[in-house]
């Protein structure tokens, strides 16, 4: 009996025991499973997060990437070429071609700069006592001035040179945008495009290139105002210069100084024409303009024109711009019969006959007082 019971009993404890082993083997295979689950579950979050593209920097679209219309051309802008403009392309160009990009953490002062504003000082303070008698007719002097004996004028130039050296670099707010420069390279790089100024106006004009160069070989074209040269004669024209120069010297219609002026300058160069658009005619024409900046006639031209700017204002005829024509107006009475009008010359400065332009400079220099500089260079004027 002892025994049946034990053997119930343990029939009993073994049976507990297959139970509590079973129930501890399901639990494990359910935590398999789940782990089993969970892996695949990563599995197909990874798949689908790889093929999603990662998240890029946010950036400013162009015009021609931004839905919608484009934004309106502010007025001082003229796009008469091909090239589109994006916005922020327009917003640099409507800052104006004169517009200075301004970068902070850069020192603007050059030492060579401070230099040459002290060799001025010490020039100046050189030459003080010396009253030219031809001025402004002098060349610049190549010279490079030591320190003069004045303390007063030594002391003022070593705190100057000391305080703009300690300047540091400036660490304002820039006014382009991250991008500006790139923009501005952008745009000088448009070699099809031209970006020039009108005319009249601070208006910003965009032209195709071959538009451009057509027009100007259309100009060059007129056989009554220009001729075409073989080959280049700038070296004879600059014989021919210095030689009448030095005969007019030799005679006394010339001081030194002032043929040494009139030279055609060392590093010279041949002059340049552009077109300027005049957007306020209708159809839109071209202004020529030549730059003879340092070229072999610059020296002169700006000897003659600095005793023709005396002689124009004693003209009857001379109005200097608008405020002198009203001021002149309203001096005069007129009847009610009388209509004002203008004309307006084509093409005035190439029209004028070469020969009848200089009698009428020289008509005008007789209205100067008979000084004796005036008389020589109505004498320059007539032998050159």
């Amino acid at each position: 009996m002892v025994k049946t019971i034990s053997d119930r009993t343990a029939t009993i404890d073994v049976t507990q025991t297959d139970t509590v082993t079973m129930l501890n083997d399901t639990r494990l295979s359910g935590l398999d499973q789940a782990k089993k689950i969970k892996a695949e579950r990563d599995q197909s979050s990874e798949k689908k997060l790889s093929a999603v593209p990662l998240p890029t920097k946010r950036r400013r679209l162009d015009e021609d990437e931004r839905p919608g219309p484009s934004r309106r051309i502010p007025d001082n802008i003229v796009n008469l070429s091909s090239y589109r403009l994006s916005n922020r392309e327009t917003d640099i160009l409507s800052k104006g071609l004169s517009f200075i990009p301004y970068t902070p953490n850069i020192n603007y002062i050059k030492s060579s700069e401070i230099i040459d504003f002290t060799n001025k000082l010490r020039l100046r303070y050189k030459y003080m006592h010396i009253t030219p008698s031809d001025n402004p007719f002098r060349l610049k002097t190549k010279q490079t001035p030591g320190p003069t004996d004045y303390k007063p004028l030594e002391k003022l130039i070593d705190n100057i040179t000391l305080t703009l050296s300690q300047i540091k670099s400036t660490t304002g707010r820039p006014n382009l945008p991250k991008d500006g420069m790139c923009l501005i390279h952008r745009l000088k790089n448009q070699h099809e495009v031209i970006i020039n100024q009108a005319d009249k106006g601070s208006t910003i004009v965009l032209l195709d290139r071959k538009t451009y160069v057509a027009e100007g070989h259309k100009h060059l074209a007129d056989p009554e105002t220009y001729t075409r040269l073989e080959h280049d004669i700038t070296d004879k024209i600059k014989q021919t210069i210095e030689t009448k120069l030095d005969n007019l010297y030799k005679s006394g219609l010339l001081t030194k100084r002032q043929c040494e002026f009139c030279y055609p300058p060392e590093s010279h160069r041949t002059s340049l024409m552009y077109f300027l658009i005049k957007l306020h005619k209708n159809p839109h024409t071209y202004r020529p303009i030549c730059s003879c900046v340092n070229s072999i006639m610059a020296n002169i031209s700006g000897f003659l024109d600095f005793w023709l700017k005396q002689a124009v204002v004693l003209l009857p005829t001379y109005i200097r711009d608008t405020t002198h024509l009203i001021q002149t107006l309203e001096k005069h009475t007129f009847c009610k019969d009388i209509i004002l009008c203008t004309v307006d010359v084509t093409n005035m400065y190439t029209n004028i006959p070469t020969a009848e332009g200089n009698q009428a400079a020289i008509r005008a220099l007789t209205t100067l007082k008979n000084s004796t500089p005036t008389c020589q260079i109505r004498q320059f004027w007539q032998n050159y």
